[in-house]
């Protein structure tokens, strides 16, 4: 690989601010000039390489500000934990609606209860049913919003396109 001709520009010392730049820039393999730049528009958070650095497919190049994606998946994840709590809190509840049913179901003597009654349980059992549906479809958006997130942690990388 050869020298570069013209040195690359240095940002002078009184305009680095917080230890971050931000900036638009070429990477140069040997072979030929690939253009990059991320997904997403941000503050440069870490540079992972230097001028005349070699680098491999898939390499972390640069990494932007993502404290709001990162924010993002914790609170999916708190969600995801969350729905799973009410999933196991539906199942409590519907298993003792059935229960409950199964016992006014089982007494033999008609006047012992009122079909009132068993009215209610089954109703009972019925919203304890649909609480737990609920439950579960919460998990699995809570799941969708961690992928999500995920995706857009992926999105702050930028990676290196090939050899060079």
């Amino acid at each position: 690989m050869t020298e570069p001709t013209i040195p690359p520009p240095r940002v002078p010392d009184g305009q680095v601010a917080g230890g971050t730049v931000a900036g638009a820039g070429l990477v140069e393999p040997s072979s030929e000039l690939v253009e990059l730049s991320p997904l997403v528009p941000g503050v440069v958070d870490r540079l992972l390489v230097t001028a005349g650095d070699r680098v491999s497919p898939g390499q972390l190049l640069m990494v932007l500000d993502s404290r709001d994606a990162e924010a993002a998946l914790v609170e999916a994840e708190a969600a995801r934990r969350y729905a799973d709590k009410a999933v196991a809190s539906a199942r409590v509840d519907a298993g003792n609606a059935r229960r409950q049913l199964e016992l006014l179901l089982g007494v033999s003597d008609p006047a012992a209860v009122a079909e009132q009654q068993r009215l209610d349980r089954r109703q009972a059992l019925a919203a304890a049913e649909a609480r737990l549906v609920l439950a579960e479809a919460d998990v699995a958006r809570a799941g969708a919003r961690i992928e999500t997130a995920r995706t857009e942690l992926g999105r702050r990388q930028l990676r290196a396109p090939a050899a060079g």
